[in-house]
């Protein structure tokens, strides 16, 4: 099944290609979502009421999405944890699952047309010179450096960002760990990405990652801002 329903609970439009199921939600204070019992060993002896509601929010993401994009008893389906930590999605199908305080998104879509999704959702945040040196290749510390200083937190979370949604779409494929200098973000000249709103970029490797995704190897990606949220979306297409 190839059909999604509509995108009831995103607040944004989602930034993947069609034949990607996506589901948004923010935090709503006061409500209660449900996780299921197989479930709630993930989340440890006692978390705190915040981290139980990201992770329960997370997950009715996920099954959302899941449910978009035709997978069976997507709504009864336990989202538990694989190599990594990360979700162990049904067979057949890749995703990607992400939360701040404020929102949590899940993207899911068949294996047999991707290779991977990744999914990034983060809430903007000044960095230190040390974290901006970690994070950021020289180019790209030269081109955040070219920009307004006021664009200077935005740049680098939409880089920090894009960079953590390239690992999440490739590591699951590849079972190949990438570091932040070990990828470049591209943005298109003249189309912003130094203030809120949304845009593409593309992702380039500078090292190999598994035998199929040489150094050299892009991709496509988008972005949004929206007050101090940022998301970014990678996709690896068959």
């Amino acid at each position: 099944m190839r059909s999604h329903a509509p995108e009831e609970h995103s607040p944004w439009p989602s930034p993947f290609p069609a034949g990607v199921a996506f589901a948004l939600r923010r935090f709503e204070s006061g409500v209660e979502l449900p996780v299921l019992p197989a479930e709630r060993a993930l989340l440890g002896a006692a978390p705190s009421p915040e981290r139980a509601h990201q992770f329960a929010l997370g997950r009715a993401c996920a099954r959302e999405a899941l449910a978009r994009l035709g997978v069976a008893h997507a709504t009864t389906l336990p989202l538990l944890r694989g190599l990594g930590r990360a979700p162990r999605w049904p067979e057949a199908v890749v995703g990607s699952l992400s939360h701040t305080r404020e929102m949590a998104a899940a993207a899911v879509a068949w294996a047999a047309d991707y290779h991977g999704l990744g999914l990034d959702l983060e809430s903007e945040r000044v960095p230190s010179a040390r974290l901006v040196e970690r994070i950021l290749r020289p180019e790209e510390r030269a081109e955040r450096a070219a920009l307004p200083p006021e664009a200077w937190d935005l740049r680098f979370a939409l880089v920090f960002s894009a960079k953590e949604s390239v690992y999440k779409a490739l590591n699951p494929a590849t079972g190949m760990f990438l570091g932040f200098q070990d990828a470049r973000i591209e943005f298109p000249a003249g189309e912003g990405a130094s203030s809120p709103g949304a845009g593409t970029f593309a992702w380039r490797l500078e090292r190999a990652c598994g035998p199929h995704f040489p150094p050299g190897t892009v991709g496509p990606g988008r972005w949004r801002a929206e007050g101090r949220q940022v998301l970014t979306a990678v996709w690896v297409a068959k």
